[in-house]
């Protein structure tokens, strides 16, 4: 992902814009659907030919989706393959990349998006249909300051992922903490 090094230049005027929807009453999950919504014109945009139009509508999208504000990550990890095509899907790593930026630090408690802080599957074992559970009770601890010995300083926000039967099904969950 591209992000870590566009933020400086693209945070300010973003910053200033949020002051501004901010002011006139608009929360941040207001923007966010928004963003998705727009999002979704892009493929009959892409159908119809207007492709800069479509790509205007994937650019807003990526603007508003909020996913560089996620502030931890719970990813299912039932294969360490699993986990790296999902931070790659996700566009959190470019492609190939996951591990590299795991190797890093990137991922740890103290990195730019810690990921599974309570170990994960990976890390304890995979608890038979509930694995997916672990991760969405890990999020909720953290997002409450409950995370005893693996806190991660002023959590607000949480992405848990999920899938199963072969990677033919898919869920994810979005948690925040009031502020």
């Amino acid at each position: 992902m591209i992000d870590h090094k566009l933020r400086p230049l693209i945070d300010p005027p973003l910053n200033s814009l949020a002051k501004i929807l901010a002011g006139k009453g608009l929360k941040a999950n207001q923007v966010t659907v928004t963003g998705f919504l727009i999002g979704l014109t892009a493929m009959p945009l892409i159908a119809i030919q207007y492709y800069d139009l479509a790509l205007l509508a994937v650019v807003l999208n990526r603007v508003a989706d909020g996913l560089a504000d996620i502030g931890c990550l719970g990813g299912y990890d039932s294969f360490t393959v699993t986990l790296a095509m999902l931070l790659e899907a996700l566009g959190i790593s470019d492609p190939g990349r996951a591990g590299a930026d795991a190797a890093s630090g990137r991922f740890d408690r103290a990195g730019d998006l810690p990921l599974n802080t309570h170990g994960g599957q990976l890390g304890f074992g995979q608890p038979d249909l509930a694995g997916g559970m672990t991760h969405v009770v890990e999020a909720v601890r953290q997002l409450r300051g409950e995370a005893l010995g693996r806190q991660i300083p002023n959590a607000t926000s949480a992405l848990v992922t999920g899938n199963g039967a072969t990677m033919s099904e898919a869920v994810a969950l979005v948690l925040g903490a009031e502020a």
